[in-house]
């Protein structure tokens, strides 16, 4: 579980590197472009779709860090008033439910990006592949499965330590 962890723990890190990294493409374009348009009339054709792309990828994976911070809305307020074992059964019943509805979810993604068009588009300012701006969110539901799993067996190890204890 140790090594399980430190992957998550890596996967994140290089997440956050990425996060931080477009983002301050984004603010260095953004500022660039308004300097560009308002002082000299021009403006770069591809600015416009790089913003578009960046924001997309880090909303989906910036939403799968949070997912494995639990930063994401939840239902504290319900289960601080349950048991501590009702609420890890209840903790248990909602992350299956959530990796099944992640399943989904990347079964839906993958295969929407896998059509003919997206496959063999060309994006019109940047020229890359359409799959890469599309790419972001079936990869950004996998991490939050992976998250999710790791949740799960969190979950599960104290009462896997106390079956072996008695």
């Amino acid at each position: 579980m140790k090594y399980f962890e430190a992957i998550m723990n890596g996967i994140t890190a290089v997440i956050k590197v990425f996060l931080a990294t477009a983002s301050a493409v984004m603010l260095t374009v953004s500022f660039i472009e308004i300097i560009r348009r308002y002082f000299f009339g021009l403006s770069w054709a591809w600015s416009d779709e790089l913003m578009r792309y960046l924001i997309v990828a880090i909303a989906f994976l910036g939403g799968a860090v949070g997912f494995r911070a639990k930063a994401l809305p939840c239902f504290d307020l319900l289960m601080s008033k349950m048991s501590a074992r009702v609420q890890q059964i209840f903790a248990l019943i909602v992350q299956i439910i959530i990796a099944v509805m992640l399943v989904f979810l990347i079964v839906q993604t993958s295969q929407s990006i896998m059509t003919k068009s997206i496959l063999s588009g060309v994006s019109i300012g940047l020229r890359i592949p359409m799959l890469v701006p599309y790419l972001p969110i079936p990869v950004s539901f996998g991490l939050m499965l992976l998250f999710d799993f790791e949740s799960i067996i969190h979950t599960i190890r104290p009462q896997l330590r106390k079956g072996e204890s008695a």
